[in-house]
């Protein structure tokens, strides 16, 4: 594939294709052919979305309703099954290509993440049985969408208390009842995906149609995404036979393991491709109120946050980058953690294994840790960082913008706002920097029922150079929050003071006057 290729790729098509460019350019496995697949499938779709809007104004019915047309018009045009391998009735393009056209839907409308590809019909084409399979896939294939059932009212992440479970019946079939909540497509899919607990207490999977004898679906307002209904699904004895299940009984977590191996990629780079449609919109926005003379310059943490050099109001190159993460754990609570620890190590190198613009080592590590004082009404949690970038040949402009250390924010030195703590310009804006040092230590009691309070210091810096940690230099934060317990997390509500402010720096283009910052957010701090 030819570079010419690319940005004809690139041009001709713009928005999403501004982005998907550069990966193109690395990846070896991307054809032209490929490329003009996602050209047209990035055409149909923005001809489908004339068509059918599912803008957030649609009442919620017909946005589904739309949803669900735009798949089969999709399926009707040979873009649906484009990645799925040919065993299974697709074209057997590389999953990349799947990868790429999940981030084209991302980026016309996030809930467009089910327009394209099996989804959670994977399951059923890689796994269920010979008759189960030729009874679906046909269907999947022309745009029938899968659901799954495995979130129950305890919350997804304990699967081992499933409480939806399977009793034999005299003919051999099994009875499964239970409630499942907080399920997608819930009206939508023809076929739903149900994990349960066998007669021997195993986790098993099964393949229940929508229209089942003994399923139940009630619809709930969702709060987040809202393109599929969501709400519970009922299953009263509802009949499974041995053909139904996916694989064998006892395999459920196997599989549910290996379905979002595959799966999760696919969000992300949905997730991925809305972010970056959030990103030309704001600068976009931002462009045109400056042209317009409201605003005479640009906020330096936003420039950031979009990846932009606040002193040059831009950041182009090419990233590829290998990393390598471990992850550790024994917090007894990923949310809202009492006891236990946390590890997490990064290293990533760019611009040798696969080439780019940029050029550079990089390892991090963040270690946490929850010491129970009195029970769990009085949690002392601790938090170190450290991090260091190296870039090739110590050239600074190896090392991209985004890829920079910050400080500074609700998760890190809360005196601070976000990016704000970060070598500066000679003109007061953060740079970001090669290497960072960050300690915190916070006192988390329970006040009453649901809510709760807390002490805090932090302290931390970033330094310009490789290996540059200078604890002398070290800028310090304390103050008082409050933490309201929820499904989802604690509520948090911080006040940060800084104890020695740094000289200099600019603030919504003006020097810093205020030594305060106030932080809410879902979750805790660390």
């Amino acid at each position: 594939m030819t570079r010419g290729t690319i940005r004809t790729f690139s041009a001709v098509t713009g928005g999403a294709a501004v982005w998907i460019a550069p990966l193109a350019a690395g990846q070896p496995e991307l054809g032209e052919l490929d490329l003009g697949r996602l050209h047209r499938f990035d055409t149909t779709l923005r001809e489908l979305l004339a068509r059918f809007p599912i803008d957030a104004e649609v009442q919620p019915t017909l946005r589904s309703e739309r949803l669900l047309r735009i798949r089969h018009e999709l399926a009707a045009s040979g873009h649906l099954a484009v990645a799925v391998p040919a065993r299974d009735g697709g074209d057997g393009c590389p999953v990349l290509v799947q990868t790429l056209m999940q981030f084209i839907c991302g980026y016309h409308d996030i809930d467009l993440r089910d327009a394209t590809g099996l989804g959670h019909g994977r399951l059923i084409a890689a796994h269920a049985s010979a008759s189960v399979r030729d009874r679906w896939l046909p269907r999947l294939l022309a745009g029938a969408l899968a659901g799954i059932a495995v979130t129950e009212t305890h919350g997804g992440s304990q699967v081992n208390a499933t409480r939806t479970t399977a009793v034999p019946r005299r003919d051999g079939t099994w009875a499964v009842s239970g409630t499942k909540t907080w399920i997608s497509r819930l009206d939508e899919a023809a076929v739903f995906c149900v994990f349960f607990k066998d007669p021997a207490g195993r986790l098993t999977f099964g393949v229940v149609n929508a229209d089942a004898a003994g399923l139940c679906r009630r619809p709930v307002t969702p709060a987040g995404l809202s393109g599929w209904t969501w709400g519970e699904l009922h299953l009263d004895g509802v009949r499974l036979r041995r053909r139904d299940i996916l694989v064998r009984p006892g395999k459920g977590m196997d599989l549910l393991r290996e379905h979002f191996v595959h799966y999760r990629p696919l969000v992300a780079a949905t997730a991925l491709g809305a972010a970056a449609a959030a990103c030309d919109s704001v600068a976009a926005h931002l462009d045109t109120r400056r042209k317009a003379g409201f605003i005479t310059s640009l906020r330096g943490n936003a420039l950031i946050a979009l990846g932009l050099d606040p002193t040059t109001l831009e950041q182009t190159g090419t990233l590829n980058a290998a990393g390598f993460d471990y992850q550790r754990s024994t917090a007894d609570n990923i949310l809202n953690a009492h006891r236990g620890y946390q590890l997490a190590f990064h290293v990533e190198q760019a611009g040798r294994i696969v080439s780019g613009t940029f050029k550079y080592y990089a390892v991090s590590i963040d270690g946490r840790h929850y010491l129970p004082i009195a029970g769990e009404s009085v949690v002392l949690a601790s938090r170190l960082q450290l991090g260091n970038i190296r870039p090739f040949g110590q050239d600074q402009i190896s090392v991209p913008l985004s890829k920079k250390y910050f400080l500074g924010g609700a998760t890190s030195i809360r005196g601070w706002g976000r990016y704000e703590v970060s070598p500066l310009s000679g003109s007061g804006l953060p740079l970001g920097g090669n290497s960072l040092f960050a300690a915190s230590a916070e006192l988390r009691a329970v006040l009453r029922g649901n809510l709760g309070g807390v002490l805090f210091v932090d302290s931390g810096n970033v330094w310009a150079d490789t290996w540059g940690i200078k604890l002398g230099d070290l800028r310090y934060a304390v103050g008082p929050g409050l933490r309201y317990q929820t499904p989802i997390g604690p509520i948090r509500f911080d006040v940060g003071w800084q104890l020695n402010p740094i000289p200099g720096l600019l603030v919504n283009g003006h020097e810093q006057t205020r030594r305060w910052r106030m932080h809410f957010s879902i979750g805790q701090a660390f």
